[in-house]
């Protein structure tokens, strides 16, 4: 069974990543979040796209002659939620303008993520 879980050998975990670092290097030793999210809130959150004045028509990419080679830095993923693709080349999700609070309110109220020890 592999292990997905620790660090790969010969990898110094307390050393930053350097330019010689390989992208792939870079990418195992970046922290990572898993989630998951029910089919219910995915389609609240492509209504929440739909909805959003500037989200609504981002990521969608039809096919046509007149379509720029140079591709949208939104994408759409398979579950319809919507990515930005930064400078690195790595994906962030678009939080539509409906669902901000509910998710700054999840993160900074969870006692699993946030920046807050508790109530002082």
């Amino acid at each position: 069974v592999e292990d997905l879980w620790t660090y790969p050998e010969q990898t110094d975990i307390t050393k930053p990543p350097n330019s010689s670092t390989l992208p792939e290097q870079d990418e195992v030793l970046r922290p990572h979040l898993l989630v998951a999210v029910s089919p219910k809130e995915l389609l609240s959150w492509k209504r929440a796209y739909n909805e959003d004045s500037y989200y609504h028509d981002k990521g969608h990419s039809p096919e046509s002659p007149n379509t720029p080679l140079t591709p949208s830095r939104f994408q759409r993923s398979d579950n319809g939620l919507l990515y930005f693709i930064d400078a690195d080349w790595r994906y962030r999700l678009c939080v539509p303008k409906n669902k901000i609070n509910i998710i700054l309110n999840q993160i900074h109220n969870s006692p699993h993520e946030g920046a807050h020890s508790g109530k002082k």
